[in-house]
């Protein structure tokens, strides 16, 4: 919800003609928090509307020409960001780089592990209620922990785009596609996809399912099979 209204109050400033929306700003002070919060929102408003204004161009003059029309929007517009703001172009390009993280890992990173732990935990707890053999359900385990972790690497990815694209409203995401740290991560996201699949089968091992205990029971009983 939070993402939406974030994308809402964007659009409300929104326009396809290449036009700053703000005129009377405050210089920034860039040793502020605040304040540099600020230039990458505006940075990051800039770029959207350059993307705006190239896509309209696109559809009224052509494929060529609107995009030819890009980077001098962008540029015109980070100049008057600078002029207003007191800030330079490199100060522009660094903040360019800069995320919002709260909203990363608010709404990629938190809700894709919860899902990923309770769906790891399921499925451990299926394998070692199944699987009696030890060997053969650790080795269970390491292949469905590979596939699972493959695939949640992958839907993450689907899910950080689809965020993306609610908090910047615009479903073209251009260039800044790559800048979204889950496409640029996986292969850390993968081992530690791994290792958080591992520790919750090993957790849940080291609770026993219940199938798993009454099949020791069993045995120490020595019940159907008559070892008693």
């Amino acid at each position: 919800m939070l993402v939406s209204v974030l994308g809402c109050f964007r659009r409300a400033t929104i326009n396809t003609n290449c036009e700053w929306p703000y005129h009377n700003q405050s210089r920034l002070d860039l040793r502020i928090g605040a304040d540099q919060r600020r230039l990458r929102d505006e940075v990051q408003l800039a770029e959207e509307l350059a993307v705006r204004y190239m896509d309209a161009r696109r559809r009224s003059e052509g494929e060529d020409s609107g995009r030819s029309k890009f980077q001098p929007c962008m540029d015109a517009l980070f100049a008057r960001i600078a002029t207003l703001n007191g800030v330079t172009r490199d100060d522009i390009e660094l903040a360019r780089t800069q995320r919002n993280y709260v909203v990363d890992f608010a709404f990629v990173v938190l809700p894709m592990a919860v899902v990923f732990v309770l769906i790891s935990n399921r499925l451990s707890r299926r394998i070692f209620s199944t699987i009696d053999r030890r060997l053969l359900a650790s080795c269970v385990t390491v292949i469905v922990s590979v596939l699972v972790t493959a695939c949640a690497v992958l839907v993450g990815e689907a899910w950080a785009g689809l965020v993306e694209t609610v908090r910047i409203g615009n479903d073209h995401l251009s260039f800044r596609a790559a800048r979204i740290p889950w496409s640029n991560q996986h292969q850390y996201l993968f081992v530690s996809g791994l290792l958080l699949f591992w520790l919750v089968a090993g957790l849940q091992h080291r609770l026993g399912t219940p199938r798993s205990k009454e099949s020791d029971n069993t045995i120490r009983s020595g019940g159907p099979l008559g070892l008693k």
